[in-house]
């Protein structure tokens, strides 16, 4: 066999995964709810008019705290953060948000890429009042 052909194959392979994972990826999508509700102590902001982000926006102990902003990773969700939220809250304002696609957020929207999930949570911090922030995020 030449380079070729085992190059071109290799190619044919790598494409038939990623169109076998797109395709389970929507089946996943087709058989969950599109909606799920918030967990406890989540609240709900709408960052446009057709999207709503769920967070959790957990005050610090200290008046003038800095604010930083924990974005978890793909697949996962905020509760990856759980035990870290209550070191954090210490000395900082945490704000936890669902990227949108996620847990309560609004799933069904035109792009998941990250530029569009960046301008909802530049919106998020908008819709919160938030100036100055410390992001923190993982597998993004």
């Amino acid at each position: 066999m030449s380079t070729h052909n085992s190059k071109s194959r290799g190619v044919w392979i790598l494409l038939s995964c990623y169109v076998v994972l797109l395709l389970l990826s929507h089946g996943v999508r087709f058989l969950y709810p599109t909606v799920f509700p918030p967990k406890a102590g989540q609240q709900m902001v709408a960052v446009s008019e057709d999207v709503q982000i769920a967070y959790y926006d957990l005050q610090a102990q200290n008046a003038g705290a800095p604010t930083i902003l924990l974005l978890h990773g793909s697949p996962l969700g905020v509760e990856m953060f759980d035990t870290l939220l209550p070191l954090l809250q210490k000395t900082c304002r945490v704000i936890v948000p669902d990227f949108v696609g996620y847990g309560a957020s609004t799933r069904d929207v035109p792009s998941f890429s990250i530029k569009a999930q960046a301008r909802y949570m530049l919106a998020l911090m908008d819709r919160l009042g938030v100036k100055r922030v410390q992001i923190f995020g993982y597998s993004l």
